[in-house]
């Protein structure tokens, strides 16, 4: 087991990581998405220089399943904690394509 510090700015996160368990998330978050069913929606997000950024679900899942393995278990977080509240799965979606558009906004 590992330990990480996540995070660019204080507070930063400790975070454990067994690697028995990478494979595990990978399961999870596939079966999650299978299971869910969720129709593809399409978002579109104006990112600060006034570009217009379409994503659609599937590509947002497609990105999740190849991120990096902290942030993969830091989404299965979330997605659980939104599935107990009975959640909508969606919000986080966009969530997530909005934080890759300024993402990509800024490196450019």
């Amino acid at each position: 087991m590992k330990k990480y510090w996540y995070g660019n700015s204080f507070p930063y996160i400790l975070v454990n990581i067994n690697y028995d368990d990478m494979n595990t998330t990978q399961q999870y978050l596939k079966q999650f998405f299978e299971e869910k069913n969720i129709d593809n929606v399409q978002y579109e997000i104006t990112d600060s220089s006034g570009y217009l950024h379409l994503f659609d679900n599937k590509v947002l899942i497609d990105r999740i399943m190849n991120t990096s393995e902290l942030e993969q278990i830091q989404i299965e977080n979330v997605l659980r904690r939104i599935d107990f509240r009975n959640g909508s799965v969606r919000h986080f979606l966009k969530y997530l394509a909005e934080v890759m558009v300024m993402q990509w906004s800024k490196a450019a």
